[in-house]
């Protein structure tokens, strides 16, 4: 088991300072803290990370799961309330997990690449409702984004066959070419065909059941 550390160590703009520290040093009425205990959220980082330090145990996460509480029951780890998006990250150094946690605090990891998977999770988890509605899912920006596009490239849903002769990445390439496309009547009835069999063969399948999607 591992134990929390009373009060974590962090740096913020040169200066260290502990958690509690942290919590009392919010500026009353802040946006900071409306929206999350970031004190809260640091004890519950460090005292599973590695790092002793809140600067350094940031590098240790990954955004590994969403789900959603559409009643907005959901309680982030910092204490904030009525969440409906509950994010999953995950240490890749302890193989602990925290959840839920919101994307505001997320946020205050400070990481662009955390930032990306937050908005990629949303995406497919936006698509995998669509889909359960049962939607005609288009190759559109109602459905689609390229960010999402590249996130099922990166995960494995296209993977290589005879049609894109061994290949996934040609999947990926033709329907980032299609989507990009501002005149979808340019689109040919021979294109539009393989659009609908990469949808339904290849992405659908890949989304109802992506592990990552409560």
């Amino acid at each position: 088991m591992i134990c929390a550390r009373k009060h974590p160590i962090l740096r913020r703009n040169g200066f260290e300072m502990n958690s509690a520290e942290a919590h009392s040093s919010a500026r009353p009425g802040s946006a900071l803290k409306r929206k999350s205990d970031f004190g809260a959220l640091v004890t519950a980082v460090v005292a599973v990370s590695v790092a002793d330090l809140w600067n350094e145990a940031v590098d240790e996460w990954e955004v590994v799961g969403l789900e959603e509480d559409p009643e907005q029951g959901g309680v982030c780890i910092c204490g904030q309330v009525g969440l409906v998006k509950l994010f999953t990250i995950s240490n890749g150094h302890t193989a602990e997990e925290l959840n839920p946690i919101g994307s505001s605090c997320i946020t205050l990891f400070e990481r662009s690449d955390m930032e990306l998977q937050v908005k990629a999770l949303s995406g497919l988890f936006a698509l995998r409702n669509a889909i359960r509605a049962g939607d005609d899912v288009t190759l559109t920006s109602d459905y689609f984004s390229r960010l999402v596009l590249d996130t099922l490239r990166s995960e494995g849903a296209f993977p290589g066959d005879r049609w894109n002769k061994g290949d996934g990445g040609k999947d990926h390439e033709f329907l980032l070419k299609m989507f990009n496309k501002r005149e979808k009547s340019d689109i040919s009835v021979k294109q539009q065909n393989k659009i609908d069999a990469l949808l339904a063969k290849k992405i659908v399948p890949f989304v109802l059941n992506d592990a990552r999607l409560k």
